[in-house]
């Protein structure tokens, strides 16, 4: 084959050419992302029922719908968190399940027990958890001084924000929807005149019939009117505020206008939550893309968008408050350079080799043409780029320069033995192709079973891959098809060059140095065994954990006051604190309360909460604030609980676990009564004097006014209990007497009364009887206080309180059982244990079966390479000396185990081996031939010791800039790099040394 393609070199140029322009093409077209697109095997039913207590809602609700839905197919797991009004119930599928069909039968769960909710309770919504759901852009609306002179409130520029600002938003081609959050909705308030409606003997509920009475619309009848019909509306609803307070109501003899006896006007209604922009109220909007948007596009329209917004509205200052876009360009662009800077030092260590200028400039023409040809087939494949992809490519890159290297230096031998350049080029060629697809082989063999990960780390390493095997498959049929034929056109006029005086005296160095550990054969064999020990030890002692550290520039604090306070005082708290955060920062801003995003469901849903976000400039600067947020609330309100997480994106989404370590879920034993708060508290605190430190206040509680009704005196008084309830929510301001319909627009009608504080209010209040006679309200009612819990947490297994515990991997266990002996002298309670531990524990569980698997493919590949079971033992006895030498590494610089170092562990396992696959193939060539053994060994390794060292170097460089940039892209692949070159430094003079030591010594005794 390679015979034929020399003598048709302007072929194979022109084919090479089509490929090169369909690849440019594609790169054109294939979608850009930060991760690739991956179903979040998620689903979140969201439940509100207001005015509901948190237990009378788990008990009448939430208890039933979380039944209904563990029948659900391919459920893994299921939480529910329930508040006062409101509750969240998340739903975990096993990664391979459909989830939009998933979806659809969750759905009808719902349906099913729609039947057994309150009737006046809405329909719980269910929302499928997508990366593209994402807001990549938020927009911040923050009116002047001068707007506030004018209005007193947001309703104004909430209503031109929902009709025009969003509206405009959405209109761009790349943007799927708009959330917004922060508006401020107008209700209708009728505040009657107590006096004056006792003086003409009316009631509350008088006002109520009256706008029940004029509200009606009959809707359309049709009329015959001999040959013709006709369509007659009737209405008499009421349309303004005007028509409201123009309504005629019944005094007796009288007839008045309820504007004389009631202030009648629109206010602001009553609000869950704000948005502030630094310090200021604010209105904002979360911008998110279409999925298969091209980020770059996005961000340039959004900008121009924005800029044509802000010159419109003078008095508006419109910010995008965050850019999520900035995290792929930076990620992509440091991923990019890495890539670069990789090839051009692989390109110098060529040329220190091979000191001949036309030798890299081969290697610059077949890799590039090897890396956009790749872009072609991934295309094909459905790939994207993304920062996992990219790494892929990185990788390959080393792996792509190690073919064209064993190429060029085969061919260049078999000039120096005198041959002309056709027959080196199809010679050399031939002879390399089977250990180079053996090469090839092996690497995609260690990584296809990373594809059978469970969950989503699996689907993740997908990409890489498939990245890894098309640009392995194509550099091959680049190195043995097109590479020869530029080689005989750049050098058919030129004489090769023999090896440089220096490096021929490397070589015999190189030589003594393997005939001399040949002759103290024991003593070295006992030195590399040494790795094996010394491995086992760090694997022991190195910090595990799910995923490597990434640096935070941006940081979210949830804080819960603990205490029963509303918006306002929640917003000074919230500026108070900002103004006691020093640390300089690109951006802040918070989120009070419960949010009135659409898609967005972590976001708090009580005036008690918070969430608060700060953009810094470095990962020094959180870690800064972090201690400045800490000592503020530490000092200022020592109830608050607070936690931090990593600014929001698809990579935390996917990757970052929200659970503890050690999580000791605290469960009823009866499970019938779930214990009192004391109880509880009881207990932690017993866990806590055992000197155990809880990472957080595990019990957060509420305060409750208690209200229970005389139902005896409501039988004395001849009181209704329906009248008495009316009451109440009318001081309560709850109390909806209708629905005024203005336009497109519904706004609801309160009665209302001016209240003073709680108890004043409810000890001056008065109940109409049956026959109009006024009763004390006081007189029917106990007032008393009470604490219960402020969130019932809920699983499959029923109700529970969690605690949590910071641990690691080697300590979890004696941990585990202190807790139990603790909690055994509790009769009344029982503990389960649950935590992001126990999966990383079965996911290190799984890489190990992955690895053993890898090995055992290489095993069955290199068998029928070599057509001997002994020699692939040879080369597989390395990789546990490579993996010591990657531990060591990852120690040195810091890093943890986790997922990304191993499976640079396992993909440097199939890589490191080339060097042993080609140099064991040298040996034998020269042994079957009839040399001794000593003599064998001696002439393969001074053969293969360049192509060895440069495939060895140019892999480590490629992957060595990666120690030097930082980014998402960079920081997650930086662990499977150092791993990558641990194994590879540890591993080439393993193959330079071990591999011919072990060599001898078995085929000496095989031989004796």
């Amino acid at each position: 084959m390679v015979k034929f393609l020399i003598k048709r070199p302007i072929a194979v140029v022109m084919t090479l050419i089509a490929f090169l322009i369909l690849g440019s093409i594609t790169t054109m077209q294939i979608p850009v992302s930060l991760l690739p697109p991956i179903d979040i095997p998620e689903i979140t039913v969201q439940l509100s029922y207001p005015n509901s207590d948190a237990r009378q809602l788990e008990n009448a609700v939430v208890k039933n719908v979380r039944q209904q839905l563990l029948q659900v197919n391919h459920l893994k797991d299921i939480h529910s968190e329930t508040r006062d009004g409101s509750a969240i119930i998340k739903i975990r599928f096993a990664y391979d399940t459909d989830i939009h069909l998933a979806y659809i039968e969750t759905n009808e769960k719902i349906d099913g027990i729609m039947g057994s909710l309150p009737r006046n309770m809405e329909r719980p919504r269910v929302l499928k958890a997508s990366a593209s759901d994402i807001p990549v852009f938020y927009v911040s609306i923050v009116p002047d001084k001068e707007y506030f002179n004018k209005n007193d409130d947001l309703i104004a520029l909430s209503q031109y924000t929902e009709n025009v600002l969003k509206k405009r938003i959405e209109q761009l081609g790349e943007v799927a929807m708009v959330d917004v959050s922060g508006l401020e909705q107008p209700e209708i308030v009728i505040t009657p005149n107590r006096e004056q409606l006792r003086s003409l003997n009316l009631t509350n509920a008088d006002i109520e019939q009256t706008l029940r009475n004029n509200n009606i619309t009959l809707g359309n009848i049709l009329i015959k009117d001999g040959q013709y019909l006709y369509n007659v509306r009737i209405s008499s609803d009421i349309r303004s505020v005007d028509d409201i307070a123009g309504l005629y109501l019944n005094a007796g003899d009288r007839i008045i206008r309820l504007k004389d006896i009631a202030d009648v006007c629109i206010k602001p209604k009553q609000r869950k939550g704000m948005y502030l922009f630094e310090k200021q109220e604010a209105i904002v909007m979360a911008v998110i893309k279409q999925a298969d948007a091209r980020m770059a596009e996005m961000h340039k329209e959004l900008h121009t968008l924005i800029g044509q917004l802000q010159e419109e509205n003078p008095g508006l200052t419109i910010n995008i408050s965050r850019d999520r876009s900035q995290l792929l360009s930076f990620s992509m662009n440091n991923l990019k350079q890495t890539l670069l800077l990789g090839l051009l030092l692989s390109i110098i260590i060529m040329f220190f080799f091979m000191r001949d200028l036309k030798a890299p400039f081969l290697i610059g023409i077949s890799i590039p043409a090897s890396l956009i040809i790749s872009l072609f087939f991934l295309y094909l494949s459905n790939i994207s780029i993304n920062i996992v992809s990219i790494s892929g490519l990185i990788l390959g890159v080393g792996m792509m320069i190690d073919n064209s290297i064993i190429v060029i230096d085969n061919i260049n031998q078999y000039r120096q033995r005198g041959l002309d350049i056709n027959r080196a080029c199809t010679e050399g060629t031939n002879e390399v192709i089977r250990p180079l697809l053996s090469s090839v082989l092996t690497t995609v063999a260690v990584f296809v079973p990373l594809v059978f990960l469970s969950d989503i780390s699996g689907a993740l390493f997908f990409d890489q891959a498939v990245t890894v095997s098309v640009s392995l498959f194509v550099s091959l049929l680049v190195s043995i098809m097109i590479l020869p034929v530029f080689y005989r056109l750049f050098y058919r006029k030129s004489r090769i060059k023999t090896s440089g005086k220096e490096f021929g005296n490397f070589e015999n160095r190189y030589e003594d140095s393997v005939m001399f550990i040949l002759k103290r054969k024991t003593v070295f064999v006992l030195l590399f065994l040494l790795l094996i020990p010394a491995g086992i030890f760090l694997f022991k002692e190195i910090d595990k954990r799910f995923m490597p550290e990434t640096e935070q520039t941006g940081i979210t604090a949830t804080i819960n006051w603990n205490e029963p306070v509303d918006l306002t005082e929640s917003k000074m708290r919230v500026i108070k604190l900002f103004d006691n955060v020093k640390t300089e920062t690109v951006a802040r801003d918070a989120f009070i309360g419960e949010q009135q995003f659409l898609l967005d469901n972590s976001f708090g849903n009580s005036a008690s909460g918070a969430k608060l976000y700060f953009k810094a400039g470095s990962n020094a600067g959180v870690k800064k604030i972090k201690n400045e947020i800490k000592e503020f609330l530490g000092n200022n309100y020592p109830d608050a609980t607070f936690d931090y997480s990593p600014e929001k994106n698809v990579f935390t989404m996917l990757f970052s676990d929200e659970e503890a370590p050690l999580t000791v879920n605290i469960r009823s034993a009866t499970r019938n009564m779930f214990p009192g708060i004391s109880e509880v508290k009881m207990l932690i605190d017993t866990i806590s004097t055992a000197g155990i430190v809880l990472s957080k206040n595990p019990v957060p509680e509420k305060t409750v006014i208690n209200i229970a009704v005389d139902f005896e005196k409501l039988g004395i008084y001849d009181v209704s209990y329906n009248t008495l309830v009316s009451k109440l929510e009318t001081l309560f301001n709850r109390n909806k007497a209708g629905v005024l319909k203005s336009g497109k627009s519904f706004i609801d009608i309160m009665i209302t009364e001016n209240s003073k504080d709680i108890f004043t209010t409810l000890q001056q209040a008065e109940v109409p009887n049956k026959n109009g006679k006024l009763i004390s309200l006081n007189s029917l009612i106990t007032i008393n206080k009470k604490t219960g819990y402020k969130t019932i947490n809920a699983d499959r297994l029923g109700e529970y309180v969690p605690v949590n515990f910071e641990t690691g991997f080697n300590d979890y266990e004696q941990l585990q059982n202190k807790i139990s002996r603790i909690t055994g002298v509790f009769p009344a309670f029982e503990v389960t244990y649950s935590g992001s531990l126990f999966k990383d524990i079965g996911l290190f569980r799984q890489l190990s079966v992955v690895l053993a698997i890898s090995m055992l493919l290489l095993f069955f590949i290199l068998a029928a390479q070599f057509e001997s079971v002994v020699q692939p033992v040879i080369v597989l006895t390395e990789i546990a000396l490579d993996i010591a030498g990657a531990l060591i590494v990852l120690s040195l610089f810091g890093s943890s185990l986790n997922v990304m170092s191993a499976i640079g562990i396992i993909v440097m396992s199939g890589i490191i081996i080339n060097d042993s696959i080609l140099k064991i193939d040298t040996i034998n060539h020269y042994y079957k031939s009839g040399k001794p053994l000593k003599e064998a060994i001696s002439l393969g390794g001074k053969r293969r010791i360049k192509p060895i060292l440069m495939t060895s170097l140019t892999t480590i460089l490629a992957l060595l800039p990666l120690l030097f940039f930082t980014g998402l892209g960079v920081e997650l692949q930086l662990p499977l790099a150092l791993a990558i070159i641990g194994g590879m430094i540890i591993g080439t003079i393993v193959s330079l040394y071990f591999i011919p030591l072990l060599y001898f010594i078995i085929y000496s005794f095989k031989k004796e």
